[in-house]
């Protein structure tokens, strides 16, 4: 089973959002900035699929507290359970998978159908459970049949499920198994030190396997009842040794209650996952996301959130989803879209993951223009107590004859995007002007031609220029600088050089000597970053009206703005 369409309406921090699950596959990892409405949409898979009769319903879960207008949850499945697909159940309510806007939704034969279910909640606080479709009128659906749709949630009530309780996953899976009932009979009718609970260790080493797979090592693994105020099926407890399960560590606990979540369902179950990576080491996250990966290849579906850079990193481009919010409108878009910019973007996520988890990005076309970001950071700091990281702002590369493609999709997702980048490459400026005209963003480059190199050996003055070229001259050494130098006013001496050119032509060639792409010399990000600590070092004595401090302080008021 798996969902494939979600239709929000005026629950809690969402007035409004439609989400597309894509086919291709299983796995769907959400993210998005804070107050994004990530677990609201968690939280509304969860009431349509609502496994008991009772659901707790306030009027603080209407959007702006608005009782006025009825929540409304849709979500449409596919690969359904054919227990629901039967006539004298909703086999006359199936559609199929892809319709458009006032199209007939009746099935066509060989495609895959899939069923609608619509929850309605009013002012009354009474949850309305119905199937829908467009060619026949609805029909309600039971919390028993609703419960046949196998549905994990792993949030912050991830304890009670190491316990036998009444929506616990241990009850869950010993359920799926036909054992619960014999013994909670036996449960009631002996006294608790007498009760025979020996049933219920038979799935001990199922449990064990579990913690195996999930990076748990789980040894004596029984059950014993302990006394509380609460109901016999909460006193029950799956113990290791003498310790309770449900007071092992966090990680642990929900690594535990994610694999027996999906161990509990043999037709796939649909399990939800809010922040993920809480309580885990990254080499867990790594586990977990492959351990995932594994368990739905076939069937099923797991949906998370989180706030992780070790978890997106783990994420293929296909299975990362961007959650945006403003003014009760969530919007929801794949970071997968199409080559070559599918690749840029799985290299974004697996080189600076950290970027997709600010609101806006700006992306730089080359590796000296990330460390000059990186001095520029730096120098905000020092100077204005400020950062990037302060404002919202993530730097990434977006090197290549992708970077526009790249720069689009980053914007369709949702993010504030402007890109800082050379003039020399005709194609990939005129490509990234296109999109400042279509979509509005800022582009921060040089001069007509110039590339950074080039702007600044034009702009700085001669003890600086010198400064950056020793800088060169520390990595390429001194023989091959007097070859690049050559013929140039300039003396290179006892890891020095000396400049006495005062021609801007001059100046100009040797920021093109810099940039050569056979032995370029600043090409690095530590090196841009030195290249840039050096300029911002010397910054109060650099021209005021050179291209160099106009175009830098462009970015600062677009970094620092406060709308």
């Amino acid at each position: 089973m798996r969902i494939v369409n979600l239709s929000v309406k005026n629950f809690r921090g969402v007035e409004e959002a439609e989400v597309k699950f894509p086919l291709d596959t299983r796995i769907t990892c959400i993210i998005g900035p804070g107050d994004s409405t990530k677990t609201t949409l968690l939280n509304a898979i969860s009431w349509v699929l609502w496994p008991t009769w009772n659901l707790t319903v306030a009027d603080t879960d209407f959007f702006n507290c608005d009782v006025t207008k009825s929540i409304e949850i849709e979500i449409t499945l596919t690969e359904l359970p054919i227990q629901l697909i039967s006539e004298d159940r909703f086999g006359f309510l199936l559609r199929r998978l892809n319709i458009t806007a006032g199209e007939l939704d009746e099935p066509v034969d060989e495609e895959p159908v899939c069923l609608t279910i619509h929850l309605t909640i009013n002012n009354d606080l009474e949850p309305d459970w119905k199937v829908v479709c467009n060619h026949h009128e609805p029909k309600q659906i039971s919390y028993k049949e609703r419960q046949i749709l196998a549905l994990g949630f792993i949030g912050d009530q991830y304890t009670k499920d190491l316990t036998w309780s009444k929506s616990s996953v241990l009850q869950k899976y010993a359920d799926s198994k036909g054992i619960i009932r014999e013994v909670y009979i036996s449960v009631l009718r002996e006294a608790a030190k007498t009760a025979d609970l020996c049933r219920l260790d038979d799935i001990s080493e199922t449990i064990k396997e579990v913690g195996k797979e999930f990076g748990v090592t789980l040894n004596d693994i029984h059950n014993e009842l302990f006394s509380s105020g609460l109901s016999y099926a909460a006193q029950t407890i799956l113990v290791e040794g003498k310790s309770p399960l449900n007071q092992r560590g966090l990680g642990s606990q929900r690594l535990l209650s994610m694999g027996l979540n999906i161990k509990a369902f043999s037709d796939g179950a649909i399990l939800l996952v809010d922040e993920v990576e809480t309580g885990l080491e990254p080499y867990r996250i790594i586990n977990l996301i492959c351990s995932f990966r594994r368990l739905a290849a076939e069937k099923g579906q797991i949906i998370m959130t989180t706030h992780s850079q070790e978890v997106i990193c783990e994420c293929m481009v296909s299975e990362i989803m961007v959650i945006h919010s403003s003014a009760g409108k969530t919007k929801a878009e794949m970071i997968s879209t199409s080559e070559p910019a599918n690749r840029s973007l799985q290299q974004l996520i697996r080189r600076n993951p950290v970027a997709l988890l600010c609101p806006r990005i700006l992306v730089c076309e080359g590796k000296t223009e990330i460390g000059f970001c990186r001095a520029l950071d730096n120098y905000l700091f020092v100077k204005e107590k400020s950062c990037l990281a302060s404002n919202g702002v993530s730097v990434t590369l977006g090197e290549g004859d992708s970077l526009a493609a790249m720069v689009e999709h980053l914007i369709l997702c949702g993010y504030e995007v402007s890109v800082f980048m050379d003039s020399d490459k005709e194609k990939t400026k005129k490509d990234v002007e296109n999109l400042a005209q279509k979509y509005g963003i800022k582009i921060f480059s040089w001069a007509s031609g110039n590339a950074i190199e080039e702007q600044v050996f034009f702009d700085v003055p001669d003890r600086v220029a010198e400064q950056l070229l020793s800088i060169a001259l520390n990595e390429i050494g001194e023989e091959e600088m007097i070859k690049k130098l050559f013929g140039l006013s300039a003396v290179v001496k006892d890891e020095k050089v000396t400049l006495s050119c005062k021609d801007a032509d001059e100046r100009k060639l040797i920021g093109s000597l810099a940039k050569e792409k056979k032995q370029s010399w600043y090409k690095r990000i530590d090196l841009g970053e030195r290249f840039g600590d050096c300029i911002f070092e010397n910054w109060d004595i650099i021209d005021d009206n050179s291209g160099l401090k106009r175009t830098v302080n462009e970015i600062i008021t677009w970094v620092t703005k406060n709308d």
